[in-house]
């Protein structure tokens, strides 16, 4: 909205309508521990990480990019891995293939039990990583953002499509949207935009990582 707007005290009056939201205080979930920051990678789509998540008694398989944090969901009909990796074929069809894939160790992705799984990264060449069992924090990159799916899932139950929309477009706290990180460009949504804001613009990768590097600074010290 701020890319859109101003007005005397715009900022301010913004801060408090988010902040007094009725449906994101009922689905407000408090952190009790800090996040493991994770480590920026060289590109976007080079290293992205996937995790189920189950909301109103429905599938989801979240895949979100460690680089511009971009989430991909898509319900899914069975918990296989047969039905992931169609999936996950249409989705590598529209954003290319990652260099690595970062799983928990689920019966759909561990490698002792699902030899599909293992053939589909040896087929498509990926590397295929999964967390420690006995070290949970090393994936907790993806348990943010199945947490961020989950919440915008359970805020907009009419259109659950046009909040992931708005939250792709969304600037992040190191100045760019999901979208720009991941497409190099501002993608259209419901918010009022001038149309020269959409021209592709190439990634300040100096000023990411120092953004990036003091956002990492800041959640350590908190």
């Amino acid at each position: 909205m701020r890319q859109s707007f101003w007005w005397p005290g715009s900022s301010k009056e913004m801060e408090e309508f988010v902040r007094t939201c009725t449906t994101c205080l009922q689905y407000l979930v408090p952190r009790h521990e800090p996040l493991i920051s994770s480590t920026l990678p060289e590109r976007p789509w080079h290293t992205i990480a996937m995790d189920l998540c189950v909301c109103y008694g429905k599938t989801f398989l979240v895949i979100s990019d460690y680089f511009s944090r971009f989430p991909a969901i898509v319900q899914l009909e069975n918990q296989t891995s047969r039905c992931i990796i169609k999936h996950l074929k249409s989705i590598f069809a529209r954003f290319g293939i990652p260099e690595i894939v970062r799983t928990d160790n689920g019966p759909q992705f561990a490698t002792v039990q699902s030899s599909e799984f293992r053939q589909f990264a040896q087929c498509w060449g990926f590397k295929h990583i999964t967390s420690s069992p006995h070290f949970a924090q090393s994936n907790r990159f993806i348990v943010s953002a199945v947490k961020i799916v989950k919440n915008l899932l359970k805020k907009n139950t009419e259109d659950p499509q046009l909040a992931l929309l708005e939250y792709r477009a969304t600037p992040l706290a190191n100045g760019s949207s999901p979208a720009e990180l991941l497409m190099g460009r501002k993608i259209r949504s419901i918010m009022p935009m001038t149309n020269d804001r959409f021209e592709p613009n190439k990634v300040d990768m100096d000023k990411i990582t120092k953004n990036e590097e003091q956002r990492r600074q800041q959640q350590a010290n908190n």
